[in-house]
């Protein structure tokens, strides 16, 4: 069945500044064999490109001449932090939390990623991932959810298909970092995790549980 597109094109609607060829970069990874081990893009109006690339089914070996022999010892290379990321909204927070199983959790107990981190962590990721928070925030406020009310964040359900989708991208792409062992996504109660060698999968699912809530 491969990628329903539908809430892809949801997304692309409502925040043509930010997506403009998602559905064209699912059609390339169902119909070319050779898509899963090359990189495909997102083109956005903040990041130049936000990749999604799945590791080549076979391993890629060097041939023997191109070895270089060196026999003096490498020097000690400290450890890269491995976070594992919590990503789901909270009124006046940043969204972005620790898992209590991240080495910055176990470190300091702190759960909470502040906006400042990110943005000096991921400094291409700030506008758009900033820009998708304010959109809940906004949607938040306006339905007086800050003053008690039981209503809808996003009333029209196409319009919170869109901000989830949004959010399950920005999930993957952090997914795929060095520094990132995995990400929970929790858009509201169902939570999907997320890790560099699941990237599609993962996705795929989301977007049918989607496209699935949308009804016909």
């Amino acid at each position: 069945m491969g990628f329903p597109l539908r809430p892809l094109q949801l997304l692309c609607e409502r925040r043509k500044s930010i997506i403009e060829s998602v559905p064209k970069f699912l059609t390339s990874l169902e119909t070319s064999p050779a898509a899963a081990a090359s990189p495909s893009s997102f083109e956005t109006g903040h990041i130049t490109t936000l990749r999604i690339i799945e590791p080549p089914s076979q391993p890629v070996t060097e041939s023997p001449t191109t070895l270089v022999v060196n026999n003096a010892p490498s020097p000690p290379q400290p450890p890269k932090p491995h976070h594992s990321y919590r990503l789901f909204p909270d009124w006046q927070t940043s969204y972005l939390w620790y898992d209590a199983s991240s080495q910055h959790a176990a470190a300091d107990g702190q759960v909470h990623v502040d906006e400042d981190d990110i943005s000096s962590r991921y400094p291409a990721l700030h506008d758009y991932y900033f820009a998708w928070q304010e959109i809940y925030e906004s949607a938040f406020e306006k339905q007086g959810c800050h003053l008690g009310a039981r209503a809808e964040v996003f009333p029209d359900a196409h319009e919170r298909a869109a901000w989830e989708v949004e959010g399950c991208l920005i999930a993957c792409w952090l997914a795929l970092r060095e520094d990132v062992e995995r990400v929970e996504y929790r858009p509201e109660e169902k939570a999907y995790l997320i890790k560099g060698d699941g990237v599609r999968d993962v996705l795929e699912g989301f977007l049918k549980d989607v496209d699935m809530g949308l009804g016909e």
